[in-house]
């Protein structure tokens, strides 16, 4: 009398139940397996059943079965073994319900009216807690610490005939949203003035959710971009209050240098004038020294079209719009000269501004430029000196660079050597001259305490080689640059050894001397 109702034969024992001759359908005596029938008899042992696994099992009967009109009655512990109990379960009175029937894990099934409702609300926790004795409900602890699900944002879709118009009363919003900004972007480089001054209406009720915005400083971009003259006036009236707080900001600033493109000269000119105050909090920021620099760059260029073109009146307007910029600057220049950001605009005005505002900045650099010299950054500075300065600046350097035979120790600093390579390329034949005849004269003692040649010395320095290299490339022929090529070459052995010097050593190989020498 086999049963039949568990859909495959149990993976932990394929054993065959008999219901005992004289048992009740109640259950008087609980059903014993028939270890008779198997040969020969199985070797195993009881399985762990944990929690899941008990809810896991209950779960999938509840879905497969159409349980009905049943109330859970008050099972023991025997319903399903703990962990060590021996198995099949142990007998007991009243334990199944009528007509029951064992599943593939030879446990308990419930019975085909079984109450789903009846049973989801407390056999589920119950049998959770079975092996503990415990069948407390577990109630709202579990379920108050489960993470809500986000709600889902309702997915707009922009298409190419949709108008600005459709969006009327939500361009801030739309604006602030990746798809939304980039369709905003796209409408307006075809859009009429009507939707034009939509967006900017809106726009500049919520400029300031704009102005920062990854998304939203794309549109007023755009809307200087596209907008008309009239519209143009209008944003850059507006940000004349924020120039200096926008331009420290990381998308503001770039709402600020596009406004430098794209407003008139004067409009600019005005605009650049409100740093005036505010110019070393620019400096000295990440973001905001990039709107000082263009503020430089735009203005000396806007003077040089007025010089040029004879309009003084209106190049004298231009350089009092920048006079705050330069004269902040100039009080600090030997700070910012040494500063990451600061050295930048120094720079931009050595190379852009036209003489009057250069010559403030030549002389307050020329006065410091010993200290500089050997700055990381200052150095950057004193070279830009004599690429756009004087002659007489580059004099200065040269001055400082081979007072009491300097040559060879500045030669050997990591940031002083680009000064003097800058001024064996820049400086005048003398100059060169007098530098190179240093090298020669010079000797310099080695780590074993012998006396050999400074040019020698030098092609073995991880910096001063560099030098001697510039040195045997812009040196004239002559007979200056024919003995330093002898001196390196009476020592190539020695060179060829020093992975400094390996491109000193392929220079000397090719090396031919003058013949008229």
């Amino acid at each position: 009398n086999t049963y039949t109702g568990s859909p495959s034969p149990s993976p932990v024992a394929d054993v065959a139940y008999q219901m005992p001759e004289g048992a009740s359908q109640r259950g008087d005596v609980s059903p014993q397996p028939n270890w008779s029938q198997q040969s020969p008899q199985p070797k195993w042992s009881q399985p762990f059943i944990n929690q899941y696994a008990q809810n896991t099992m209950y779960q999938q009967h509840m879905q497969q079965e159409n349980y009905q009109n049943w109330q859970m009655p008050a099972y023991g512990c025997d319903f399903a073994p703990r962990f060590g109990a021996p198995y099949p379960p142990r007998a007991s009175d009243n334990m199944y319900p009528p007509n029951h029937q064992l599943n593939s894990m030879g446990y308990q099934q419930y019975p085909s009216w079984h109450s789903s409702s009846a049973a989801s609300s407390g056999s589920l926790r119950s049998l959770g807690s079975l092996g503990r004795g415990d069948n407390r409900k577990k109630s709202s602890k579990r379920r108050g610490k489960e993470k809500k699900q986000p709600v889902a944002s309702v997915e707009v879709h922009y298409h190419a005939g949709m108008t600005l118009h459709q969006i009327k009363g939500r361009v801030v919003k739309v604006a602030k949203d990746q798809d939304g900004s980039r369709f905003i972007q796209q409408r307006l480089a075809i859009a009429n003035n009507s939707e034009i001054q939509l967006v900017l209406d809106e726009a500049m009720l919520g400029i300031e959710e704009l102005y920062n915005d990854v998304y939203g400083n794309f549109i007023l971009q755009k809307l200087l971009e596209y907008g008309t003259d009239d519209m143009k006036e209008i944003i850059g009236k507006r940000l004349h209050s924020d120039t200096a707080s926008l331009s420290r900001m990381v998308y503001g600033c770039r709402v600020i240098q596009k406004a430098f493109d794209e407003l008139s000269k004067k409009d600019v000119a005005n605009l650049i004038s409100t740093f005036k105050g505010n110019v070393l909090l620019c400096l000295y920021d990440r973001h905001g020294n990039h709107v000082i620099q263009k503020s430089i760059t735009i203005l000396s260029s806007m003077a040089k079209e007025a010089r040029e073109s004879g309009d003084d009146d209106l190049c004298s307007f231009f350089l009092s719009s920048l006079d705050p910029i330069i004269d902040e600057i100039v009080r600090s220049v030997e700070d910012l000269s040494q500063h990451s950001y600061g050295c930048r605009a120094v720079q931009r005005i050595l190379e852009h501004c036209i003489e009057p505002q250069k010559t403030k900045i030549l002389d307050s650099i020329i006065a410091c430029q010993k200290k500089l010299l050997e700055d990381q950054y200052g150095n950057y500075v004193v070279q830009n000196v004599m690429t756009c300065g004087r002659q007489s600046d580059r004099d200065a350097i040269f001055k400082s660079i081979t007072v009491n035979n300097s040559v060879v120790k500045f030669s050997t600093q990591k940031q002083a050597s680009n000064v003097v390579e800058a001024m064996l390329r820049l400086g005048d034949a003398n100059q060169r001259q007098k530098i190179v005849q240093q090298m020669l004269d010079c000797f310099c003692v080695d780590q074993h305490d012998e006396t050999e040649s400074a040019a020698v010395s030098m092609s073995k320095n991880a910096y001063a080689n560099y030098v001697v290299k510039t040195a045997l490339e812009v040196l004239e022929e002559g007979r200056q640059r024919d003995q330093l090529y002898s001196e390196l070459l009476s020592n190539l052995a020695e060179l060829e050894v020093v992975p400094f010097a390996k491109h000193i050593v392929a220079k000397v190989k090719t090396y031919q001397p003058n013949p008229k020498d």
